[in-house]
């Protein structure tokens, strides 16, 4: 009796763990949607994505918005920040109301200074004299 009360813990035990394993592979593997794309709507609503694309967009263009018209950089990541903000926004949600222009504007100067941030700690070493100018980091003899 007691034999045949441990082999049906033992099927239970057996069935609840292959469905839980089967929940778990659903849930871990997170490139499962994956099909190409780096960027999507989803991802650029968020603030780490719409930094990364501020920065790819702003590295990207300054050269030729420089050619045009003189504009300081912060501007322009403020201008893009924004702009990748509205449209990320209407194509997710399908519209846009006052309230999410208004919240748009405020989160674009978020979204501008951590892609300056990022920009400047990656590309420049983030290290400022008294001066407020970058200095280079000199690497140090073996």
């Amino acid at each position: 009796m007691m034999l045949i009360a441990l082999a049906a813990l033992a099927e239970t035990i057996d069935a609840s763990a292959t469905e839980a394993a089967a929940q778990a592979a659903s849930v871990i593997t997170p490139l499962s949607g994956f099909q190409g794309n780096l960027f999507t709507w989803g991802s650029i609503n968020t603030f780490s994505g719409a930094v990364a694309l501020v920065v790819l967009i702003v590295q990207l263009g300054k050269g030729l918005v420089d050619r045009l018209i003189k504009i300081r950089t912060q501007y322009l990541a403020y201008a893009v920040s924004l702009g990748v903000l509205l449209l990320a926004q209407y194509y997710t949600n399908g519209k846009l109301s006052t309230s999410d222009i208004l919240l748009a504007a405020i989160n674009a100067t978020m979204v501008a200074l951590g892609a300056m941030t990022l920009y400047d700690k990656v590309f420049r070493g983030g290290e400022k004299n008294e001066s407020g100018l970058h200095n280079q980091k000199q690497s140090s003899p073996p």
